[in-house]
């Protein structure tokens, strides 16, 4: 006779914010405290502003900006952390927001669609063919500005800089790079539209 086997004590759902590092290896482990401060900072958002958060995770950091704008719209690559991002938004009755699955490889982004978009930490993750394309597509969207992050300074991009500038360059766009750690997260960087209002 077999034994009914002990019961599991429910889990925590992991979040990327706060495991990083035993999710999928990731490089350190983040707290949304560690993050949001910069976007609080250096971002401009407006009452009016329609955004978009590509690779939003569990919608932490656009939860925060919900509070400031008319609309957000998280795009994330895996479902659950979709589902944990809606569950945590209807817990904290947050309605001026959406969440669904897609990456910026496979979703459509019209030319200037939102006021901001929000691209934090996506960028390095892509193929090396998706990388370039993908970034002309995030500037495309933006009305006025791009909320960005990736390590700049790495022995295997040693152009990274150098190709994001001309980007802008090429596209109307200032680049301002703010200090940061580098092996923790990367740098932080805005891209100003400059014919933006």
């Amino acid at each position: 006779m077999q034994l009914p086997s002990a019961r599991q004590p429910a889990v925590e759902p992991t979040y990327y914010y706060s495991n990083l590092d035993q999710v999928e290896g990731g490089d350190g482990v983040w707290d949304l405290s560690d993050r949001l401060p910069e976007v609080q900072k250096y971002a401009e958002f407006r009452p009016d502003d329609e955004v978009i958060d590509l690779g939003c995770a569990e919608g932490l950091i656009t939860m925060e900006v919900a509070r400031q704008v008319k609309h957000i719209r998280g795009v994330e690559l895996r479902q659950q952390r979709v589902d944990a991002a809606n569950q945590i938004a209807k817990e904290r009755e947050i309605e001026n927001i959406s969440f669904e699955i897609g990456s910026v490889t496979t979703i459509d982004l019209a030319p200037r669609s939102y006021d901001v978009v929000i691209f934090l930490g996506v960028f390095q993750h892509l193929s090396p063919q998706d990388k370039w394309p993908s970034m002309a597509k995030v500037l495309d969207a933006a009305k006025r500005s791009v909320i960005f992050r990736t390590p700049l300074f790495h022995p295997n991009t040693p152009h990274r800089t150098t190709k994001l500038a001309k980007l802008c360059q090429e596209l109307d766009f200032t680049l301002t790079i703010y200090p940061r750690h580098e092996p923790r997260g990367g740098s932080f960087m805005i891209m100003n539209r400059m014919d933006a209002k």
